[in-house]
This record gives structure tokens, sequence and C-alpha cells, in this order.
């Protein structure tokens, strides 16, 4: 693709008539155009408002993945949620206006305002192609249908901007909270987005960026939100997972293991689990997140997020051991030791699982065995981080921040492109599309020459596993106590019945990991405090009790406190207020 050449009288009458492109046209270059050799070109280049000095703090990356399938270049796709766009063609330049555009006024073109601006569009260009002499160029515009494609970000000082990872304009922006307090971190789903600043939860449409409720947290958040179709869950300082439910943010409870949480939680249609500086890894049912369902003690810290595809979560410990643990029963399907520290989370596609240790090594491993991947028997080195993959190829980080070009299927490295460090990346494992930025806003599309249209990993990532035995019951059932439920070791029939129990032997000697786990219950039950307990320092910018105050927080399964004294911001002063 190329670019053409705007004035600024240009640029300046694209954003009065509401023509797209008018908001990337200033914006700098993070990798810098030049990068053929590593077969890539630009797509798009944008610029976030961070709010002068401030910076982003976190990003989110969501597709709209599930539903019924829709037919791009010739593949299936599971998608539940589409985005209309009407591409223009001419020569080698490509331009897409998308249903999602603004319009002058600040408001969204629709598919038939896209379509006008579409045709507008292409009069103006075969017009100026016509003062190059060039009037035999011909100029088409075609309709395209995609999946729901979105990037979220969060600024420190509480603004929230969504941009379609398709185009790289703004959908819409939001400022949630105050620029005094600090902004923890953002999750998105398919309806909906939560954002944390300060000590209180903010829960937006995704379509709009309206604020549609915000609650105070029990205890300052730790790291970034998850959100589920009914639920959005917030790891606390205090080692608890509270969840607020999406109708109202009413009815939360609080969910806990031994130790604190790491990283934003896994959200599947099945569970939502999180994982601890303690080395446990935690599921519970995602109708019903007022008891752990199961968990996993590594012995050591899980640093990262679990990945997940199929019905199978990925779970890293910071020793170097990877497991692939069956969501359902929570049994252990096959485990990994890579010899070395992992920070990352592991990264599943298709058939393989990819794993970069802290000493800079990727390993690919076979998804259903854990074996070394044929090809891959020796690790790639100096691999800092994953950027995305493609049908051929997969894209990382070295050390230096450039990306690093390796064939996928043969393990070899094809080309590192020698440009200038990266600083932030958003990691896409869902389709073609790499995203690279900078802390002060500048994000960068990348994709490979000649894939004008994205390929989605659809029918790599939805491929089917062998179906488990149906014994009849119900692994989710809640009729037992939390406790009985989150500790099967207590059960009388613990033997038969204890889903990490891989051994083919009927009395197997305990482990290491089994005698860590007997050694404390962090699932025993907990006085509870008074509701007068709970505020008895209003000054505390995190009142709600921090690390130490973790065995005086409501039990895990039990509900928290009132709703409308959590949702009161008078002394709040982490409060954003109503937005």
């Amino acid at each position: 693709m190329t670019f053409r050449i705007v004035t600024y009288f240009q640029c300046w009458l694209a954003a009065v008539l509401g023509l797209p492109g008018a908001g990337n046209l200033f914006s700098n270059d993070i990798v810098p155009r030049s990068i053929s050799s590593g077969g890539l070109t630009v797509d798009w280049v944008s610029q976030i408002d961070v709010g002068g000095p401030d910076t982003i703090v976190d990003f989110d990356f969501n597709i709209s993945y599930e539903g019924k399938p829709i037919e791009i270049d010739g593949q299936m796709v599971p998608s539940n949620k589409t985005t209309t766009y009407f591409v223009i063609e001419y020569e080698t330049n490509m331009e897409r206006i998308s249903e999602h555009d603004l319009d002058a006024f600040g408001k969204p073109l629709g598919i038939a305002g896209a379509e006008t601006q579409a045709n507008v569009r292409k009069e103006i260009i075969e017009a100026e192609l016509k003062a190059m002499e060039k009037a035999e160029t011909q100029v088409h515009v075609r309709k395209v249908v995609l999946p729901d494609t979105t990037i979220y970000a969060l600024a420190s000082n509480g603004l929230v901007t969504a941009i379609d990872a398709e185009t790289g304009r703004t959908k819409w922006k939001t400022g949630i909270g105050s620029p005094d307090y600090p902004s923890t971190g953002i999750g998105s789903g398919s309806d909906y987005v939560a954002a944390v600043n300060g000590s209180t939860v903010y829960c937006l449409e995704a379509a709009t960026g309206k604020i549609v409720w915000n609650k105070r947290c029990s205890s300052a958040p730790i790291a970034s939100p998850a959100v589920s179709a009914k639920f959005i869950f917030v790891p606390l300082v205090n080692g608890k997972i509270e969840s607020f439910s999406i109708e109202g943010g009413i009815g939360n409870h609080s969910l806990g293991t031994s130790g604190k949480s790491t990283a934003r939680p896994l959200v599947t249609s099945e569970t939502v689990s999180w994982t601890t500086d303690k080395g446990f890894f935690a599921v519970a049912p995602i109708d019903q997140p007022s008891m752990v369902h199961f968990r996993l003690n590594t012995g050591d810290a899980i640093p990262a997020s679990a990945g997940f595809q199929n019905g199978t979560m990925f779970v890293a410990s910071a020793e170097g051991l990877v497991y692939a643990i069956e969501e359902k029963s929570g049994s252990i399907e096959w485990e990994f030791s890579t010899g070395q520290r992992l920070k990352l989370s592991p990264i599943p596609i298709g058939d393989s699982v990819l794993v970069i240790t802290t000493r800079g090594m990727l390993f690919k491993l076979d998804v259903n065995s854990g074996k070394l991947a044929e090809g891959w028997e020796a690790p790639i080195s100096d691999v800092d981080q994953f950027v995305g993959l493609s049908a051929e190829r997969i894209y990382v980080l070295d050390r230096y921040g450039r990306i690093k070009v390796i064939d996928r299927n043969s393990g070899t490295v094809v080309t590192t492109v020698s440009e200038s460090p990266i600083e932030m990346v958003v990691a896409n494992n869902k389709s073609d599309r790499l995203y690279v930025a900078t802390r002060t806003g500048s994000i960068q599309c990348l994709r490979e020459i000649g894939r004008e249209l994205p390929y989605f990993h659809g029918e790599e990532m939805m491929a089917e596993k062998p179906a488990a035995a149906d014994d009849g019951t119900d692994p989710f059932a809640v009729d037992a106590k939390p406790s009985e439920t989150a500790d099967p070791s207590e059960s009388p029939d613990a033997e038969a019945d204890d889903p990490f129990d891989t051994s083919d032997e009927k009395d197997p000697e305990p482990s290491a990991v089994d005698e860590k786990s007997k050694e404390a219950d962090p699932f025993a039950e907990e006085p509870e405090k008074s509701g007068d307990d709970k505020n008895t320092e209003p000054d505390d910018p995190f009142s709600g009790g921090g690390a130490d105050d973790a065995d005086e927080s409501d039990d895990d399964s039990s509900e928290s406190g009132d709703d409308d004294a959590g949702n009161d911001d008078s002394d709040n002063p982490f409060s954003g207020g109503d937005g």
C-alpha cells in the first residue's frame, strides 16, 4: 500500500466534513514505514489522547469471536458481532470507512452513512486522479463485513478510549474518576468495559462509552479487571476477587485463595480463574461466582494470567513449569518443565502453545501432549515478548525491542527488523494484525504485505478436541459447601475424586505439592467484620484493608457490604462520581 501526500488544508477539510483519516495524519510513526525487509507494512497510525503529560496505563484487545460464523476471504470465522466497512481501492491504495466512524458532529455514521461517505470519497479520488492525468484509473468501492475488533486504552488521568482495531479511528472516549487517583487497569467484554480509578470500578457500554454505573471496591484494586456477560471481576490487594453484577453493580461477592492476585482474571464462557503470588490457580463457575470450584497449588508464584483454548487452561509458574488443566474437572492433562523461570502467560494457538522464559527462550509445545512441537526441538533464543502471528509466521520482540520474524512451522528465524525499539505491544493471537504503541499514546498497526484484509485464527482456535466421557454429573454443582468443593483433599473420597491426581496407581505417595496444600487451608472460614468496623478509617484512601488485612476480610463466599454504602462517593477519596 502506498500513502498519498496531503496538505494541511485537506486535513482540516477532512476534519470539518467528518471524512476518515483526519485524526491520523499528524501521528508520529513508531515503526518507520521502511519495514518491508520483514515482509511487513504499516496499515494505520493513530494517536490516543492521554492528556498532556499523562501516559497509557493499560490496553485490552477485544474481538467478537463466538456465535454464528461469517465468511471472510474464504474462511469461516465465528462471530456474534460484526462491523461493516466500505473499502475504497485504486492503484495500490486502499482506504476503509467503518459504520463506527464518527461524522462531523461526533455521531457514528452507521452503515448507510458509511456507504454515502465512501461514495463521496470515491468522487474526490476520481477528481484528484483526473487532475493528475490518470482519469483511466479505476476506483472501486466494496462492502466488507468483519468481526468487531476493538482496542481499549486507559490513561493515567482516567481517560478511556476505544479504537477500531481495523482502521485505527477513535470510536469514543470517556473520562472516569479523577486524574489525581491512580488508574489500575481496563478489561473488556462483548457488551461492556470495566475500568478502575482509585478504589472505584466503572462499568461502561462497549458500543458508546456511556458510564452505566460506578461502585467502590471493598479494598484497593491491584490488577486489571475482567468482564463476563454478567459480572465484572476486580482483583484486590487483600487477595480477594470482588465480583460486581453488571445489572446495577449489585449482589457483589468476594472470592479468595492464598496470596495476592497477580494479573487480570481469565474469563471464559464457563469459568473465571485467577493466579496468585503464592502459587495458587483458582477457578470458579462464571454464573455463580460465590465459591471456588477447584484450585491448583504450583508451589511457586504464578506471575501472569492463564491462557485458554478449547476447554483447556494453560498456567505458567515462576519456577518454569507449564500446566494444561481441563477447565471443568480441574484435572492436569500434562505439564512441561522449561528449566527456566517464567513471567509471561502461555499463548495457545491452534495445535501449539508458545512459552517465553525470563532468559529469552521461546518454546513451542504440542497443545495435546505438552511435548516439544515437531521442528522446535530446540527453543528460539533472544525473545522477550510476544506480539502476534499470521498463518505462517510468529512475530516477537527481542531484548532490544526489535521485531523478530520466526517461521511458524520450522522454528527458524526469518529476519529481525532493525528499527527503533518498541515500548509497548497489544498482544494479539486472534488475527494477523500487529499492534505496537508508546506510553504517550501513539499506536500503530502493522500487517503482512498483500494482506489488506485481516486473517483470523478462528478455525485454528475452534478446532474440536476429543470429547470427554460424560458421567452424567454436573462439574459445577454447587450443592456442596464452598470449602468442600474448593478443597477436594478434604473429601472422604479424595483418593478417587482428586482432580490433580495424574498417576495410575491407586495409593500414590503424597507429593510435595500435596503437602503444601495441607499446610494451610486458604478457604478456611474467617470471622466476618461488622458493617461499622469496615469503615473505621474514612480518611484512608484504600479503606477496606490492605494485604495485612486479608485475614479480616469477608468470607470467601459471603456477600460484601451494603451496596448503597459501597456506592456512596461522599467519603471515597478515589471516587470519580457518576462520570
